[in-house]
């Protein structure tokens, strides 16, 4: 029920006509959505809010940080002990509806505090998790598994304040279901090997205020793009030119990709605005061929589809010298291979 409510906030702040700077805000079973138009452009960020987060500690590998307002980042290596390492755990389940696309995602945590020797400048290396876990249960023992695979990384800056990591690809393959969604696990992977070693405190979603959120930028892509309009039947080695048209309910620049049947494709060609009738053209050898047209917008949103092709049939063009040779004898002899001529001189 709660997935319901939250998709139909989305489905109605993303297809109403809503003015910048206006949100729509939903509290529901503890996950928060916030809705925003981004600096008046034509893609919203959606913000999560709310999801799962902990961190796990080498040294007291049987303790579980889920209640924790702080999660923690540090390398494992000190100067006499390996046991010092601390990963952050963190999982969100954001639910895109159909109509738009990703066209970027950012996981942020509120960098609160350091301990130790200060961070600033050393890389946090983000992973997808690969296995289940449970908040409320997860410690060292039994952490879950991860991918081998760097999802992103981020420099610890030299002041406090959000720190992102770009999960763009991560978000993509959980919302069209090619992987699960376990979540992430932020590391620092950088040898130490002294005391006071380096250590990253971020804020948790138990502090109020600055919460970890997930950020993902969507956009609304064109309409399939018309059925291509132009001849059916030509001659093999002419240039032979179609059009097209589609509208973009974001109201985007719009680029197309035409198929032209044979092997080969444009390259993105525009950008056009959108409901204007483009052209493009190609030259085909003898055969039959279908033609069909995609479109994307400015954002990197392509149309679901390709248009619906037309045929176009490329018929036997005589070579030139062939022909003139035979016309040359029919001169000759005006009178020989009548069907020859009829054929002739149709087709010149």
């Amino acid at each position: 029920m709660a997935v319901g409510i939250i998709l139909f906030f989305i489905s109605v702040s993303l297809t109403s006509n809503i003015s910048a700077n206006i949100s729509v805000k939903s509290l529901i079973d503890n996950i928060n959505i916030e809705i925003n138009r981004i600096n008046n452009t034509r893609k919203w960020s959606i913000l999560f809010f709310g999801g799962e987060d902990s961190f796990i500690s080498m040294k007291t590998p049987d303790t579980n940080y889920g209640s924790n307002e702080t999660t923690i980042v540090r390398n494992r290596y000190g100067n006499d002990s390996d046991d010092w390492e601390m990963d952050t755990l963190i999982r969100f389940t954001p639910s895109i509806p159909n109509s738009v696309v990703v066209v970027h995602a950012t996981l942020h945590l509120f960098y609160w505090s350091h301990g130790e020797t200060d961070p600033i400048g050393r890389v946090l290396n983000i992973y997808r998790i690969t296995s289940d876990w449970n908040e409320s249960l997860v410690t060292w023992d039994n952490r879950p598994t991860v991918s081998t695979e760097l999802s992103s990384n981020s420099t610890v800056p030299s002041t406090y304040g959000y720190l992102g990591w770009d999960v763009t690809d991560d978000v993509k393959s959980f919302i069209s279901e090619q992987v699960e969604n376990f979540g992430w696990q932020i590391m620092d992977e950088h040898y130490w090997g002294n005391n006071d070693i380096p250590m990253a405190c971020f804020r948790t979603k138990e502090y109020n205020g600055v919460s970890p959120y997930l950020e993902i930028d969507v956009t609304t892509p064109p309409e399939t793009p018309m059925r291509p309009s132009g001849e059916t039947s030509g001659k093999m080695g002419v240039e032979y030119n179609y059009t097209t048209s589609t509208t973009d309910a974001d109201g985007d620049l719009v680029y197309y990709k035409w198929d032209w049947g044979d092997g080969n494709f444009s390259d993105w060609l525009g950008p056009f605005n959108p409901g204007e009738k483009v052209s493009a053209s190609h030259i085909w050898k003898k055969g039959c061929y279908e033609i069909k047209v995609k479109a994307m917008d400015d954002n990197g949103a392509e149309s679901y589809s390709w248009s619906e092709p037309i045929e176009v049939t490329m018929p036997f063009s005589y070579d030139v010298s062939y022909m003139q040779f035979w016309m040359k004898i029919l001169e000759r002899f005006p009178h020989a291979f009548p069907l020859l001529r009829f054929l002739l001189d149709f087709n010149h």
